[in-house]
């Protein structure tokens, strides 16, 4: 598996490639406060996420970096992403701000299936925030 983490600037922005791995459930919000790539985000506010968040507040992992007040995609339940983690193959849930792994299955927000290096690739699901999709 080839590990694309490479970065590119237009327009004087750098945006991170290949956060998102495979899914399309993603949302757009809100940054409350400056955001990076790959940060595990909470509910804030009305569409507004930022980080910090707990297994109740959480909502997905940011697509790229942006600044406090700009619109941001976040990819949420159902999505596989590139994270940098410092956890073993497993269920993982959200400890201090933090990923961890953990066994209590009531409070997982993912599943690491593969790890190289510090990245490792997790299916998002959600925290206790969810998220409603659908077409008006």
């Amino acid at each position: 598996m080839v590990w694309p983490f490479s970065t590119k600037s237009k327009d004087d922005e750098t945006f991170q490639k290949d956060v998102l791995i495979s899914g399309n459930a993603l949302a757009s919000f809100k940054a409350e406060s400056d955001i990076d790539a790959r940060e595990l985000l909470c509910l804030s506010g009305d569409y507004s996420v930022d980080t910090d968040p707990t297994y109740d507040t959480f909502v997905g992992v940011s697509m790229f970096d942006v600044q406090e007040g700009e619109a941001l995609s976040v990819a949420s339940e159902g999505c596989t992403v590139a994270l940098s983690a410092n956890v073993d193959l497993g269920d993982v849930t959200i400890q201090d701000g933090e990923l961890v792994n953990t066994t209590d299955k009531t409070k997982v927000i993912g599943t690491c299936f593969s790890t190289q290096g510090e990245f490792c690739e997790i299916t998002l699901k959600s925290g206790g925030v969810k998220l409603e999709r659908g077409f008006e």
